[in-house]
């Protein structure tokens, strides 16, 4: 038995060293423009506590100011939430629009006690944007009892926002700081929304092509 959790921690330290690598830390030498606002609503579960939430909000944005990005949080709401799977969560998030003057909307997903326990084990955090706009995503908040393994949990869901940014997990940081510095360099001065990304790359200018992009999912 000690064999098997022996191994389960060694394994569950690589994971939390490969998922972490990112240092959450803006490069120095990139332009990151003038100051804009990210319009940031929330959808927050019912069984997380208001606390957590506006805890964790307050860490993304110490984060962004790095980048220049001044949140906003627009509004909060009680969410439902429809499942504890990845599918479930941004199945319901894409059959919302995106409108005025939400840039981004995000779920704050409360861990089941299932999650809490294998959260013992395994890295603490998850979270995921929607790949066909990156504009809506979720983050899995951890209970505030982290595995001394691993860093700080609330520090590696400030890095998972990231993928609202257009960052991957498999980008190095110096790429993710490349790639804010040009989503926001594409931004229409006049309307001032943060562009969605394409899967391919491309840049959504607007709520609109935001919405159409997703329209197929929500037809469904």
């Amino acid at each position: 038995m000690l064999r098997v959790l022996a191994g389960f921690a060694l394994t569950a330290l690589l994971c939390a060293c490969a998922s972490t690598e990112r240092s959450g830390t803006a490069a120095e030498g990139i332009h990151y423009g003038s100051r804009q606002t990210l319009h940031l609503c929330v959808l927050k579960s019912v069984s997380l506590s208001l606390h957590r939430a506006e805890s964790y909000l307050a860490q993304v944005r110490n984060d962004l100011v790095t980048y220049r990005l001044i949140v906003d949080v627009t509004w909060i709401h009680p969410w439902e939430q429809p499942g504890d799977s990845s599918a479930a969560i941004l199945a319901d998030l894409s059959q919302r629009t995106l409108d005025a003057p939400c840039d981004r909307i995000v779920a704050l997903v409360d861990r089941t006690g299932a999650a809490f326990v294998s959260g013992l084990l395994l890295p603490e955090v998850s979270g995921e944007a929607d790949a066909a706009t990156s504009t809506r995503g979720y983050i899995e908040l951890a209970y505030t009892a982290p595995n001394p393994f691993f860093r700080r949990a609330e520090d590696a869901a400030v890095l998972r926002f990231h993928a609202l940014l257009g960052c991957t997990p498999s980008m190095s940081s110096i790429a993710c700081d490349h790639r804010i510095a040009e989503l926001k360099a594409a931004t229409d001065p006049e309307s001032g929304f943060l562009p969605g990304i394409a899967p391919d790359g491309a840049y959504l200018p607007t709520r609109a092509d935001v919405n159409e992009a997703l329209m197929p999912r929500r037809a469904r």
